[in-house]
């Protein structure tokens, strides 16, 4: 004699909630896409990052013709002026709190990520 209890015929199945993909192009929960909005700033970004090396180049030639040898900037020092550029910008529209918080969030779970994977490492090798 078997301990298995048969399933009844009339069995309640919970059914379960199709997952349907949103693209958010045509989603109205997600805002208004406006391409060509999105298309001018990245035309504005770059004139700005192109204007940025074309004002660097006229320094070095400046400093050419004064008889001076020509300074380069080094990448750590041309990304920490573009990051205090990007802060001033931020400042200047009202988002910087919100991008602080978000930046602040991210490292803390990366931090949180990282003490997982030691505790793992370390308690696996215990």
């Amino acid at each position: 004699m078997s301990s298995k209890v048969p399933v009844s015929l009339i069995c309640e199945v919970v059914p379960v909630k199709k997952v349907v993909p949103r693209d958010p192009r045509f989603d109205t929960l997600c805002g208004a896409f406006n391409e060509k909005e999105n298309q001018e700033r990245e035309v504005e970004r770059l004139e700005h990052k192109e204007q940025k090396k074309q004002e660097e180049r006229a320094m070095q030639i400046q400093l050419l013709r004064e008889g001076k040898r020509p300074q380069f900037q080094k990448p750590v020092e041309k990304r920490l002026l573009e990051l205090v550029d990007q802060y001033k910008e931020l400042k200047k529209n009202g988002k910087l709190k919100k991008h602080i918080e978000k930046h602040r969030k991210k490292v803390m779970l990366k931090d949180k990520k990282k003490m997982r994977e030691h505790n793992q490492i370390v308690l696996g090798e215990s």
